[in-house]
């Protein structure tokens, strides 16, 4: 049985893949691959719905992880990192039954996931707390000892290209060591500096040479027999302008804000934003008073439309009030921001695709597919390992071949 490697690029869309073809390391992958490009993702099209998607093979709607945080506006919201949230089974977990090993680095929402054995999860301190001590009680404590002393001096805190160069040391250092049989690598480095700069940015070249000198160190340490599958998560869009839906609900009286904190009024409504779409929570609002904030959010800046019944069935906001996103320049958040791009948007926003890659071993010819839904990656895994994970979304034959 073939070992597997699921490697995240955040939110490099289809739109950058011919850019990275200009570089030698992922060049010479793709030309040994299968290649999927204009995928659709999962919405909401957001990094940690997307990823606990394809670890389950479901949408959010039925897996439960349907945003990045939890929603309500205050200033500390905690990031949605547990695996205990999960309402449906893992690949982590169905590797586990089949008595196969997992290793996960960064990977989304994998905190205290016992069936991984070599974890180093994705999590953030709150303010005042220890990172280290953080990351310690949420994955596998010597593994992280380890990887921090060994690799300590490449870290900035959590700037990047630096974050990523350690995580892949990590997963270098895993790979011969304890040969794991499944393999989840998240790699953030474009993600940030995309937010920060904006898609197109000259800035961004830092993180395709890192994406590329990364996957290089990966295939270097890898068997030959080890399947290979890199993907895409979201897209990004540039935005000029941050709105601020939360405080139109302040100047209501439907929530109360103190600086850059919110507080819950008896009305118990909130708005939850998420880049490129915000939910709407009604609580006990009076249907004039819903209608006249659906009237309102209609009629403001950067509105584009309400989403649909579908759109809000699939991201699991069946009991919210309603959604809407924002036209591309825009996206909803928590004013000041800087940022220069973001996701969130549904997925018929232009040059919105992603794509993935899959290298089996023996390594087959060159071609490229188009089409179908991320999900088929996890339907890659089931086959590959042979999980016997159900209710999840076949793939391309094609890719059988």
């Amino acid at each position: 049985m073939p070992k597997v490697i699921l490697i995240s690029f955040d939110a490099v869309g289809d739109a950058e893949f011919d850019i990275l073809m200009k570089y030698p390391h992922f060049n010479c992958f793709a030309r040994q691959s299968t290649v999927v490009r204009k995928v659709q993702s999962i919405f909401l099209s957001n990094t940690y719905p997307i990823h606990s998607s394809i670890a389950t093979g479901v949408p959010p709607e039925q897996h439960g992880i349907i945003s990045n945080m939890e929603p309500f506006p205050k200033k500390h919201r905690s990031w949605l990192s547990s695996a205990s949230r999960f309402r449906v089974e893992t690949l982590w977990q169905a590797a586990a039954k089949k008595g196969l090993t997992t290793a996960a680095v960064f990977w989304p929402v994998t905190a205290g996931a016992k069936e991984i054995k070599y974890n180093i999860p994705e999590v953030l301190a709150k303010p005042g707390e220890s990172q280290l001590l953080t990351s310690l009680k949420a994955g596998s404590k010597r593994l992280q000892l380890y990887s921090f002393l060994r690799h300590r001096k490449i870290l900035s805190g959590i700037s990047q290209p630096n974050l990523d160069g350690f995580a892949t040391a990590c997963m270098v250092d895993i790979i011969p060591k304890h040969q794991p049989d499944l393999m989840l690598l998240h790699l953030t480095c474009y993600d940030s500096l995309c937010h920060q700069y904006g898609r197109n940015a000259k800035e961004l070249t830092t993180a395709y040479e890192s994406l590329d000198r990364n996957l290089g160190a990966l295939l270097n340490a890898l068997d030959r027999d080890t399947t290979v599958i890199v993907f895409s998560d979201h897209s990004q869009l540039n935005c000029h302008t941050i709105l601020c839906p939360n405080d139109w609900l302040a100047e209501k009286g439907y929530l109360i804000k103190n600086g850059s904190e919110y507080a819950a009024a008896s009305y118990g409504c909130y708005i939850d934003c998420c880049g490129g779409s915000a939910f709407f929570y009604g609580g006990n609002l009076a249907e004039t008073d819903l209608r006249q904030m659906r009237n309102l959010i209609e009629k403001s800046q950067g509105f584009n439309r309400f989403l649909t019944e579908e759109e809000m069935k699939i991201s699991g906001r069946k009991d919210y009030s309603f959604g809407f996103a924002s036209k591309e320049g825009y996206c909803y958040g928590t004013c000041p921001s800087d940022e220069k791009a973001n996701h969130g948007y549904p997925l018929d926003y232009k040059n919105y695709r992603v794509f993935y890659l899959i290298r089996r071993q023996g390594y087959k010819a060159y071609r490229i597919l188009e089409g179908g839904s991320i999900l088929q990656i996890t339907d890659l895994i089931n086959t590959e390992l042979n999980l016997e994970m159900s209710d999840i979304t076949p793939c391309h034959p094609e890719i059988f071949l």
